[in-house]
């Protein structure tokens, strides 16, 4: 689960001056190879510690986005445009999103059915209860027998559901058919189930 920080330094501080553990801030650049030739995409990242179980929390700051957020990329065969939810479970949502309200303050917290959630700019993040998991998803997404924390599914806005459904038909996934949504079980999506959603 990635962030967008604040583009000044001195994030990590920060985030430990609210009782935020995280780790120093880490740059780094990768090659992007281009029409034009390679060149160097550059990145801040702060991690945060033990944020969430089965999973990693983490702020980046993109030096040079019109490298890497190209349009030509962002075409998919399944018609996903936009992340638009993404969704742990847990026993205790409140505890489990409590580190959250750390950092954007308690009143970004909404209660939602079964849990709590943490609006974006485009998408929402659940902290939901195994049960509210259960009637979201189904049987997709991989609940711990213990209830204990666990980054359970993605959701995917798509510009076509007929499309979505061609694309993981092709590649041998028939999803779970909800009203305005697909779903991919976690078992086919590398842990992880997806929601594609109209």
């Amino acid at each position: 689960m990635v962030f967008k920080p604040p583009a000044a330094p001195g994030f990590s501080e920060e985030l430990n001056a609210a009782g935020v553990p995280a780790e120093p801030a880490r740059e780094f650049s990768r090659p992007v190879n281009l029409p034009g030739g390679p060149q160097d995409a550059r990145f801040r990242t702060v991690n945060l510690i033990d944020a969430t179980p089965n999973g990693r929390v983490f702020f980046c700051h993109h030096y040079t986005p019109d490298l890497v957020w190209r349009d030509e990329w962002r075409q998919h065969p399944n018609g996903a445009t936009d992340i638009v939810e993404f969704a742990i479970a847990a026993a205790d949502p409140a505890r489990s999103a409590a580190v959250f309200g750390r950092i954007f303050g308690a009143a970004a917290l909404q209660p939602v059915e079964g849990g709590l959630a943490l609006p974006t700019a485009k998408a929402r993040i659940l902290f939901l209860t195994p049960q509210a998991v259960a009637q979201h998803y189904g049987a997709a997404a991989p609940v711990q027998a213990d209830g204990s924390d666990r980054m359970v599914a993605l959701g995917l806005r798509t510009a076509s559901l007929d499309a979505a459904s061609a694309a993981l038909r092709r590649g041998g996934i028939v999803p779970a058919e909800k009203p305005g949504c697909l779903i991919v079980p976690a078992s086919s999506a590398c842990g992880l189930a997806l929601a594609f959603m109209a």
